[in-house]
């Protein structure tokens, strides 16, 4: 269609596609060219910022980003991606600022919570040898199902010493308790093994949360 079209507005679709097909450099090319033509268009913008930042080109992101965050306050996708991108960065004082809007503009924004995780353990990681970070405290805030503030000792250690089981647990919290941006954007699907083992995550994550009530 592209090729009939140059001008077409289907780039953006096939940006998409291929960046959820990993297929980055491709999607970078496609999204590039169609701006050429629409360069104001910020459906293709937001995508090709997402494509930066799967391909650690974190500056070209927010770039985009501090442009097209402020247009769309409302934007809660947009606006997660801008604070995970600022806090890999360790631009901190621009992360919480971020982070504070997003509160405001979208105060049930399901990722404020992994937001702020990730945001708290950047922070202890300034102060190292920090005697509260460590696996015992860890798991001792996880067997008190107080998983967030496991979340961040468990994200300092995986910063601070490159600790292989802490990167295990912290991503094990994040795929059972916290949902990830990533996985947010796709709506579930039929026959995909990938949302079946999701699903399969989310109801166990539920059955536990009705034990603990129960009990």
């Amino acid at each position: 269609m592209l090729r009939a079209n140059p001008a077409s507005l289907q780039f953006v679709a096939l940006g998409e596609a291929l960046r959820s097909r990993e297929r980055y450099a491709e999607a970078a090319a496609a999204l590039l060219r169609g701006l050429e033509i629409h360069p104001e268009l910020r459906s293709a913008q937001a995508v090709l910022a997402r494509v930066y930042a799967h391909t650690n080109n974190h500056a070209d992101a927010l770039l985009l980003l501090e442009r097209l965050v402020p247009e769309d306050p409302r934007n809660a996708a947009l606006a997660c991606l801008q604070i995970e991108l600022l806090v890999s960065e360790r631009q901190l004082e621009r992360a919480e600022a971020a982070l504070e809007r997003l509160a405001a503009a979208s105060p049930h924004e399901p990722s404020l919570r992994r937001l702020r995780a990730a945001l708290a353990a950047q922070r202890i990681t300034r102060r190292t040898g920090d005697p509260y970070v460590s696996r015992e405290l860890a798991a001792r805030l996880e067997a008190a199902r107080r998983f967030e503030r496991a979340l961040v000792i468990w994200d300092a250690l995986v910063t601070l010493h490159q600790d292989p089981v802490a990167e295990k647990r912290a991503r094990l919290l994040r795929e059972t308790t916290i949902p990830s941006l990533e996985e947010d954007d796709h709506p579930l699907g039929r026959g995909s093994a990938k949302e079946s083992r999701r699903l399969h995550r989310w109801l166990k994550a539920l059955d536990a949360a009705e034990r603990e009530v129960t009990q």
